[in-house]
């Protein structure tokens, strides 16, 4: 069975998490691997171009069916009723996850590659890379399929897991967000402006340096495909402070607040309300703002208008 290899493959990377049977994106993935393959593969759908309703069918049954076989015995009733929760409120991050596991199952049961789909491409390219390398004989479907899952479900999993946070992590994460948050609600246009234009270079040039395989515009993913990136970023506003460039920092200030948000749902509130501040008060004054950081740092932003946008997640109309 799909679920059960897939549960395997985290036993081999050091176990299944706690949080696989709480989290929201671990239970949408779960219930969109299981629903994508029996629609895909059992029921005769692999070679069809559209992606499956989950009401379809028999679906409930079948993501019940799944459960029961793979989740924890004494807390089966529980999972199944929190997945129930999930779905009846669609759920940002479940949906999220199930859309993820979908158009995994979709190519690996037989579907088709979407050329406009970053996943699907971002699997293909590593997977022809490594193939040049010598670590696969070809850059075929199993292989493709395997990176997928690797990109969206294992690396998420792992991140969440060995990024996971202590009580000591999340009260500070909890007050630096509150603090920061507190300084943009009372800042004019021209610094708000500031700010996104800050974020939108963080973003750009993380994108390039790594040919796009890490795109902050989706921090979900981006911390899936690279789990110390919370950490990375974190010492980079670290070293700004110690070096006296606090005037830098608040562009990565956005994104560790993303991040953090990702791993610790209950901040997204609070950082839906800091990009809302962004979105609605500071990319009007982008060109104000990329002007007055050159006067004070004596370097030029790079063309980024397209990396000035909300957050995938992160947008108010889904909080």
């Amino acid at each position: 069975m799909a679920v059960q290899s897939l549960l395997r493959g985290l036993v081999a990377l050091g176990g299944v998490p706690e949080m696989v049977w709480s989290d929201a994106y671990a239970l949408g993935w779960l219930s969109g691997y299981a629903l994508g393959w029996a629609y895909f593969q059992s029921l005769g759908y692999q070679r069809s171009k559209r992606r499956v309703n989950r009401h379809d069918r028999d679906g409930p049954a079948v993501l019940r069916y799944v459960l029961e076989q793979v989740a924890p015995k004494e807390r089966s009733i529980e999972i199944l009723q929190r997945v129930s929760h999930l779905e009846e409120s669609n759920d940002p991050e479940f949906r999220r996850g199930l859309d993820a596991a979908m158009k995994t199952a979709f190519y690996g049961a037989g579907g088709d590659l979407d050329p406009n789909d970053p996943d699907h491409q971002a699997a293909k390219n590593l997977t022809e890379a490594l193939a040049k390398a010598g670590a696969y004989a070809a850059a075929d479907r199993s292989a493709i399929t395997g990176n997928l899952v690797a990109r969206l479900f294992y690396n998420v999993v792992q991140a969440n897991r060995a990024g996971g946070l202590s009580a000591s992590d999340r009260d500070r994460a909890r007050g630096e967000l509150s603090e920061f948050l507190a300084r943009i609600m009372e800042a004019d246009g021209p610094v708000l402006g500031l700010t996104a234009v800050q974020a939108a270079d963080v973003a750009a040039r993380l994108y390039a340096d790594t040919d796009g395989e890490v795109d902050l515009r989706s921090p979900r993913a981006a911390l899936a495909s690279r789990p110390a990136l919370l950490t990375e970023l974190t010492e980079a506003v670290i070293q700004l402070q110690k070096a006296g460039r606090q005037f830098e920092a608040p562009g990565t200030i956005m994104w560790v607040n993303t991040l953090r948000a990702e791993l610790m749902p209950e901040l997204r509130p609070s950082v839906t309300q800091m990009w809302s501040l962004i979105s609605r008060g500071g990319f009007l004054f982008g060109a104000e703002a990329e002007a007055r950081y050159e006067d004070v740092t004596g370097c030029s932003l790079p063309n980024n208008i397209i990396f000035r946008a909300v957050p995938e997640g992160f947008d108010d109309c889904n909080s």
